[in-house]
């Protein structure tokens, strides 16, 4: 309860330092100088829409997860990092047309294989300093050779 108590005298704190910065400068403005009800009506609201976009750009920023380029010595020795190249591998086709065997060579034992479909499935957790994802890239295979990467973020 109290940290909830805090937490809402933080927010407001923060949006009435917002208020007072914004109606400084609205007062700037000639319009305002003689319609001081106007300018905090035009503070308040600017305060409030400042606050959220200041939020939300912040948020954005600390649950985005790394990127980094696939390199085959990094994924094979150091699991925490894998989730950082999952771009890049899925954009440079460095699995397109390699063999099943050179495949779990390089990744490992697949979380799931779908012999019907052709599907090699492994599972990756994405780590930010705010938020984790679970990752599954499929490798869509042909003949034994892997045709088509995908994969997909899970909450």
């Amino acid at each position: 309860m109290i940290s909830i108590i805090l937490s809402l005298a933080i927010l407001a704190g923060m949006i009435f330092l917002l208020f007072l910065l914004v109606k400084k400068q609205i007062k700037k403005v000639s319009y305002f100088k003689e319609r001081k009800i106007g300018a905090n009506i035009v503070s308040a609201i600017l305060s409030i829409f400042l606050y959220l976009i200041l939020s939300v750009s912040l948020l954005f920023h600390i649950t985005k997860i790394p990127q980094r380029k696939f390199d085959k010595s990094i994924w094979k020795n150091n699991v925490s990092e894998r989730y950082k190249m999952i771009d890049d591998l899925v954009q440079s086709n460095y699995l397109i047309g390699k063999e099943k065997d050179t495949v779990e060579s390089v990744f490992g034992k697949p979380l799931k294989i779908d012999s019907e479909k052709e599907i090699i499935e492994y599972e990756l957790i994405g780590r930010s300093w705010g938020d984790f994802r679970i990752i599954k890239l499929r490798l869509h295979m042909e003949d034994n050779l892997v045709k088509k990467i995908e994969y997909s973020e899970h909450n």
